[in-house]
């Protein structure tokens, strides 16, 4: 396949150096790798062919796409287009060739070379001289160049000469076909034209494919940005949240105190005997012929000692009382002679739930159960002025308690 390198005009050399550093020189080598970047077969569908219309020596017309490929017929609408980009074919009297082998090199580096040969070769003067040359695959690390050399002059002759034939038509390009086919295309004249065209249409691809690349950037990110915010969003609420509800938290932490200690008082209260209660459960409980000689009181625990007719139907009179359980002698109950009465020792566990000063999980005293323990008082003056302190309550060598006659 053909290729056209299009020579330009150096610009003069920039005294721009930095510690002796050519920096436009250094600029240049930089970009001379990339230069050919759009001629690269991923790159290249971004460039477009355009129609050329191709009017021969012989006066008949062609259409070619691009400067490569003639088509074998030309339709209306390809030949109407065509138009646009008009080429004429130099005649082969006004044309030098030259075959030359090369490296291969960068497309500027090749041109560049392609020139100092023209001008070695060419039989015309410097300011006269056009060239423009075609590249083929050569064999190893070399190409073939097919160099074609012409007269400004004569070709600026030739196209007055041919003014009949372009009649309303666009500046036409000039090519030289080489015996293959293949054109070469003249540099200078229309070309220049079609070539800003291709660029054109170039930039606006790669802006299309940058756009593409963008949009499937942004769709493959978008997910990841919505949850990063949403999380960014969750974490802020949730910081909104704790500040609001620190106050609350206190105050619920202080409830959670109160409710505790409220609860263990509870227990404490609920463990606690109430002392005219007890008295009374006493006072009902022990037979008219049982005397107390000592009451203790310990919790829950009641231990006392006295005497009565019968030790062991005392023990299961007071085990069938409501309120009195666990009850049992630490000791075996005697009755001393010339005496009519046993002398006991008994002991056993209150009922918390008949005797306790609170009812249930209530911490206040309900009024039944005051006006209760008032009646309590009432019926039972005697044992409440003989009873000490409910925690303190120590055994007694006095009668204290007694129902029916006191003890001898």
């Amino acid at each position: 396949m053909a290729r056209l390198t299009k020579l330009t005009m150096s610009s003069p050399p920039s005294d721009l150096r930095l510690f002796g550093l050519d920096l436009n020189a250094l600029w240049q080598d930089l970009r001379k790798p990339w230069q050919d970047m759009h001629s690269w077969p991923v790159f290249a569908w971004l460039t477009p062919t355009v129609p050329i219309l191709l009017v021969h020596t012989d006066g008949h017309q062609s259409i070619w796409m691009g400067d490569e490929t003639p088509l074998p017929a030309s339709p209306s609408g390809v030949k109407a287009k065509a138009g646009r980009f008009v080429a004429i074919q130099l005649p082969e009297e006004l044309i030098l060739r030259r075959r030359l082998t090369m490296p291969v090199m960068s497309g500027v580096q090749t041109a560049e070379a392609v020139a100092l040969e023209a001008h070695a070769l060419s039989p015309f003067a410097p300011t006269d001289i056009v060239w423009g040359h075609s590249l083929t695959p050569g064999t190893g690390a070399t190409v073939q160049v097919e160099l074609a050399l012409a007269s400004r002059k004569q070709i600026a002759s030739h196209l007055q000469s041919r003014e009949a034939h372009l009649s309303g038509l666009a500046t036409p390009e000039v090519w030289a076909l080489l015996p293959s086919g293949r054109p070469i295309v003249m540099p200078g004249y229309g070309e220049a034209r079609r070539f800003q065209h291709m660029r054109k249409w170039r930039r606006f691809g790669f802006s299309l494919v940058l756009l593409a690349l963008l949009l499937i950037a942004a769709i493959a990110i978008t997910p990841t940005a919505q949850l990063r915010f949403r999380a960014v969003e969750a974490v802020n609420a949730y910081t909104a949240v704790h500040q609001r509800t620190l106050p609350l938290a206190a105050k619920r932490e202080e409830l959670v105190k109160t409710s505790e200690r409220l609860a263990a008082l509870h227990e404490i209260v609920s463990n606690r005997m109430a002392p005219l209660k007890v008295m009374d459960l006493l006072t009902q409980a022990l037979p008219d012929d049982t005397s107390l000689l000592g009451l203790q009181v310990q919790g829950l625990k009641v231990t006392m000692n006295g005497q009565t007719t019968n030790a062991a139907a005392l023990m299961q009179h007071l085990s069938a009382q409501p309120g009195i359980r666990e009850v049992r002698a630490p000791s075996a109950a005697t009755r001393p002679l010339g005496v009519s009465k046993d002398s006991f020792s008994l002991e056993f566990t209150l009922d918390p739930k008949m005797l306790s000063p609170v009812d249930g999980a209530a911490v206040v005293l309900e009024p039944s159960r005051v006006e209760k323990n008032d009646a309590a008082v009432a019926t039972a003056p005697a044992l409440a002025a003989s009873v000490p302190a409910p925690d303190s309550m120590q055994a007694v060598s006095k009668p204290s308690i007694a129902k029916g006659k006191p003890a001898p």
